[in-house]
């Protein structure tokens, strides 16, 4: 769909923005209750996971999209 750069562009923009949903995020200066949690979005045809300790958001996995996920959206 888009060039490797474009998508890289476009996944940190989103990442920028916290997807988090609003009560697993901790409050400034506490730590979340959970750090070890996995977090997980569909970009386009990309699965994207990540986690966050404190303010720093690892990527865990950038997968492209599985046949088996396109057969159950049909």
């Amino acid at each position: 769909m888009f060039n490797k750069a474009t998508t890289i562009h476009i996944i940190t923009g989103i990442l920028k923005q916290d997807p988090r949903p609003a009560y697993t995020r901790s409050r400034p200066g506490t730590e979340s209750s959970r750090p070890e949690q996995q977090f997980g979005i569909r970009i386009f045809d990309v699965d994207l996971k990540w986690s966050v300790k404190g303010q720093t958001l690892t990527v865990t996995g950038l997968e492209p999209e599985t046949t088996e996920h396109k057969a159950t959206r049909s």
